[in-house]
């Protein structure tokens, strides 16, 4: 009954945004972009020698006009979590793989064998970008490609799986859990929190954490400062290969005042679907900075051209089309 009545909130409110800009949503079924949601890789330990095969689910909608299609790329060095309506930093260079393009998006099997015969030995990150103009859509898988070939052993990988998009904003404290992939067995993990909005250098938060393919760490976030904080995990082993990921969705701190209930509101935006990546919010400040403290959490997705306004509304409306429920999660980045 919840799920179904979330379902018709995101309907309406997707039908509202779509009649305040008939100009953008007339290329889109019910005015909402395409994404293309990583579904292969979905966590850590995938190994791949010669081939990976990629797949995704997108809205397949046919769509009255406008073309829409896909790309599928693969880095080695994924963004941090970003907002909605902020494009992710990404560099090119041979840490950077445009595994396909123009793949339309009516095209049902949604799927890709990546050739990673040549692909150099490390931990691979992958994300799609969707072209349904005037926007460009991008989501990171939520787990990476360990591309080992051979009789070489895989690279060390991790990826944050807490926040999460029904993490509550932290007042004392916040749960921190992470997935570990430790093929040589000594491997550490360092988890480290920054703000949103740039400023000020990494604090760490735990070193020597066991590579565990299941852990957490409980932050103490009585004296921290309110507002969104992007969480990163290192993984490093004995070999001295290493790998980051950064969490999908921030961490929002908001302190209670005394004598109050509870803290209200959620977490802060979220990020790219994945490993290091970046994660979505809402709020349009360059470089993923902070929104509003009731700002809707994100996606995992970013748009390339969409107006900073328009973002917001996304945000709330593309997390209700990928999830049963509308964006008001209290976390946020995936």
């Amino acid at each position: 009954m919840i799920a179904s009545f979330a379902r018709r909130a995101c309907l309406r409110l997707a039908l509202a945004w779509a009649v305040a800009v008939p100009g953008v949503a007339s290329a889109h079924l019910n005015g909402i972009p395409t994404i293309a949601w990583p579904e292969a890789p979905a966590g850590v330990g995938e190994v791949a020698d010669s081939s990976f095969r990629i797949s995704w689910t997108d809205f397949d909608d046919q769509a009255t006009t406008g073309f829409t299609t896909i790309d599928i790329h693969a880095t080695r060095r994924m963004p941090p979590t970003y907002r909605m309506g902020v494009a992710p930093r990404i560099e090119d260079g041979p840490d950077h793989v445009v595994i396909a393009t123009g793949i339309p998006e009516r095209d049902f099997a949604n799927e890709v064998e990546w050739d990673t015969s040549a692909v150099p030995s490390g931990t691979w990150f992958v994300w799609t970008v969707a072209h349904d103009d005037p926007f460009e859509m991008w989501a990171f898988a939520r787990g990476v490609v360990s591309v080992a070939h051979g009789d070489e052993a895989p690279w060390p990988a991790v990826v944050v799986t807490r926040p999460d998009e029904g993490t509550p904003a932290a007042d004392e404290s916040a749960l921190l859990r992470y997935e570990s992939f430790d093929p040589d067995g000594t491997g550490r993990v360092t988890l480290e929190a920054s703000r949103a909005l740039g400023g000020g250098e990494p604090v760490t938060l735990a070193s020597d954490l066991p590579a565990d393919a299941s852990g957490s760490f409980e932050w103490d976030t009585r004296d921290v400062e309110a507002g969104d904080w992007t969480i990163k995990a290192t993984i490093v082993d004995a070999r001295g290969l290493t790998s980051s990921a950064y969490a999908r969705f921030f961490v929002r701190v908001a302190h209670r005042p005394k004598g109050t209930g509870g803290t209200g509101g959620g977490g802060g935006g979220s990020g790219g679907v994945g490993g290091d990546g970046g994660a979505i919010g809402a709020g349009g400040h360059p470089e993923g900075g902070e929104g509003a403290d009731d700002a809707p959490a994100g996606c995992g997705c970013g748009a390339g051209r969409a107006d900073g306004a328009i973002g917001l509304a996304l945000a709330v409306v593309l997390l209700g089309r990928r999830r049963n429920g509308c964006g008001s999660a209290p976390s946020t980045p995936a």
